[in-house]
């Protein structure tokens, strides 16, 4: 959470100053979370929190997600993930007759801390990538909800295994800044 933050205002604060309307930021707040059989109700839950700066002139949008999927507010399992860094890309654009809602599509790498398999206290982390689309309607004025569907794909063997090739849906609330 404090990295979220940190990272927020590290991007926010060259647009703050801009003095036009030229680019738009997106808090999302998503929970949601995959099915895996490795968990003993066989699915995980959790959340997401991601900023999406975007040039209004442009269709591309710059994203970063900070994300956790477990059983249990402290995670214990190798399947379970502690937190999850994303970077991506996103093609992010309005649809022609309807200004409220926006589709979204894109990818990116990822950093995840998982429990160590053999030790649960300690962690271990891996890399991987992970592609999204989704739709943002936008509710009242900068309110909105949206939905997204994700794949990640993380794998890393040897001494420590991680091991997640999984299809993730989201759902959850927006708010827009403009600058």
């Amino acid at each position: 959470m404090k990295k979220f933050i940190i990272i927020f205002f590290t991007f926010l604060f060259p647009f703050a100053i801009y003095p036009k309307e030229n680019f738009e930021v997106v808090l999302k707040f998503g929970q949601g979370g995959f099915n895996d059989s490795r968990s003993d109700i066989n699915k995980l839950g959790g959340g997401e929190m991601a900023i999406d700066i975007k040039l209004l002139k442009s269709p591309l949008t710059f994203s970063y997600s900070d994300a956790f999927y477990t059983n249990s507010p402290a995670p214990t399992h190798y399947y379970e993930i502690k937190s999850l860094h994303q970077f991506s890309i996103l093609y992010k654009k309005q649809f022609k007759y309807n200004n409220e809602y926006t589709y979204f599509g894109g990818g990116g790498l990822l950093r995840l801390k998982i429990p160590d398999e053999f030790n649960p206290d300690q962690y271990i982390y891996g890399n991987g990538f992970s592609f999204e689309i989704g739709i943002n309607k936008i509710v009242y004025k900068n309110f909105g909800i949206y939905g997204a569907a994700k794949y990640l794909y993380a794998h890393k063997t040897g001494e420590y295994s991680i091991d997640f090739n999984e299809f993730i849906l989201l759902i959850g609330l927006t708010y827009k800044f403009l600058f």
